[in-house]
């Protein structure tokens, strides 16, 4: 007697049907395989490019820390620059900023080789709440060093200088255009006037608390 040992479960279909049922489940199987697959890979790739971000701006971060020194010694140099820089004269007293003011013009007078013939400080009445400190000047020169200094009064910042009651007259009688042409020497005179920080106001004093005897 010849036993068979297969055996075929009631539920599945066999033959050819379940052939194509077979395939179809390696199929599905092999494309769940691939997409589970490729979420790994790009899960794998968001990770590395999330990584590399987050290096990227860590090193931005310590970049920017970096310069924080930098930029607080740029910002302390320029508040130094700016004191320095000011267009009034920085002196305590009207004394000091004369001296100050006469320092000024005698630099820019050496300069040019420009010798003063006459120079008297003078102290005029307070513009708002600013001193006037003034310095009033005579020499001779010819008309191109005279252009000269009268430029480098204007282009002075550090005090910034005005000038006032400008007079040119000549010694031969000629006229100062005509000097000018001529280059001859021309006299001159003028005011020249600087502006003093205003001074600290003194706190009044307080009431005293000892009682008064009436």
């Amino acid at each position: 007697m010849t036993f068979s040992t297969t055996s075929h479960h009631p539920n599945l279909p066999t033959g050819k049907r379940g052939r194509v049922y077979a395939v179809l489940l390696a199929f599905l199987c092999f494309v769940f395989g691939v997409l589970i697959v490729k979420t790994l890979i790009s899960t794998y790739q968001n990770t590395q490019d999330t990584l590399t971000a987050q290096r990227a701006i860590l090193a931005r971060t310590q970049h920017l820390i970096s310069t924080i020194p930098r930029l607080e010694k740029r910002a302390q140099q320029a508040d130094t620059q700016m004191m320095q820089a000011t267009p009034l004269l920085r002196a305590p007293s009207d004394d000091l900023a004369s001296a100050q003011l006469q320092e000024t013009v005698h630099t820019l007078s050496d300069a040019l080789s420009l010798p003063l013939t006459s120079q008297e400080p003078l102290t005029l009445p307070r513009k708002g709440q600013f001193q006037t400190v003034a310095l009033r000047i005579a020499f001779t020169a010819p008309w191109a060093t005279t252009v000269q200094f009268l430029a480098s009064l204007q282009q002075t910042q550090t005090p910034h200088l005005l000038t006032e009651d400008l007079q040119i007259s000549t010694t031969n009688g000629i006229m100062p255009d005509d000097a000018a042409i001529h280059g001859q020497s021309v006299d001159v005179s003028l005011l020249i006037v600087a502006l003093r920080s205003p001074d600290k106001t003194t706190r009044p004093s307080s009431p005293s608390s000892h009682p008064q005897n009436w």
